[in-house]
């Protein structure tokens, strides 16, 4: 009876949740950045790589403009970013959120795909960390569960989020809400 009503809940909450490009014109705008007082790495879909300021539509991190130089190389690579931020190209605009979230986002940018991988049966989704979803989104996972995901390591050493109790409602409400697609797999979900 607990399990069905945390899947009501979590379907009402999904139910409510905004499409991602909303939920992106929704957040909180970032404004008086001078670019060239920082030090810039923009996120390539895998790592971050040092730039000389945001060009691109993407995911930035801004550093101090004050960093030691090693040579005549700035080394940002033991530094601690100021802030994580989305930059939005066309309208020059800065937009700050959840980390997963601008990782999301920066993802949709570049076309990158993000995985999903279903099981209808045992009802268990699974996301790889490196992709895990907005904490906006993910709540509705958790929801459906009342758990955190559990991490999975895979032969290839890549780590998978694996929630619990998805329904396939569930999970169709929110690939239309966030442009996903996904897969029925059973391999890796045990």
């Amino acid at each position: 009876m607990q399990i069905y009503q945390a899947d009501l809940v979590s379907r009402k909450l999904a139910d409510a949740l905004p499409h991602w490009q909303e939920w992106y014109e929704n957040l909180s705008s970032l404004q008086g950045i001078v670019t060239s007082l920082y030090k810039w790495r923009q996120f390539d879909g895998n790592i971050f790589v040092e730039c000389l300021t945001p060009q691109k539509t993407g995911m930035y991190q801004m550093f101090q403009g004050t960093i030691k130089n090693s040579g005549d190389n700035l080394d940002l690579s033991s530094q601690k970013p100021i802030r994580t931020v989305f930059y939005d190209a066309d309208t020059q605009c800065f937009k700050q959120g959840d980390w997963c979230g601008l990782r999301f986002l920066a993802m949709k940018a570049i076309q990158q795909e993000i995985v999903i991988k279903y099981d209808e049966i045992s009802k268990r989704l699974a996301i790889p960390y490196t992709q895990r979803l907005s904490q906006l989104y993910e709540r509705s996972l958790v929801l459906a569960s009342g758990i955190l995901p559990s991490y999975q390591k895979t032969e290839d050493k890549n780590i998978w989020l694996i929630y619990e109790n998805i329904s396939l409602n569930l999970l169709q409400t929110l690939a239309n809400k966030l442009d996903l697609n996904w897969e029925e797999k059973r391999e890796c979900m045990m």
